[in-house]
């Protein structure tokens, strides 16, 4: 089960119980900010939704620790490197 720390909305329901930690989590950052924003988490997978423009920023601020795996049209996809 994956679970995500996303804001309660009129769409959006929690499921879980919002006290334990979510095995998801969801941030909201500008690409100058996006390598110290990941490496405060422990994540193995990174995804990113941006313009074509920021996805090549991203990909090469992250690249140190993480590859990318798969791209669509405004995302892509980042395995941690091991």
């Amino acid at each position: 089960e994956v679970r995500a720390d996303l804001q309660e909305t009129s769409g959006v329901v929690l499921r879980f119980d919002p006290t334990a930690g979510p095995g998801l989590t969801s941030l909201s950052t500008s690409t100058s900010a996006a390598r110290a924003a990941i490496d405060a988490t422990p994540a193995t997978y990174v995804e990113a939704f941006a313009c074509p423009a920021d996805l090549v920023h991203v990909t090469g601020t992250l690249a140190p620790r993480y590859t990318q795996v798969v791209s669509g049209e405004g995302f892509a996809i980042f395995r941690e490197r091991r």
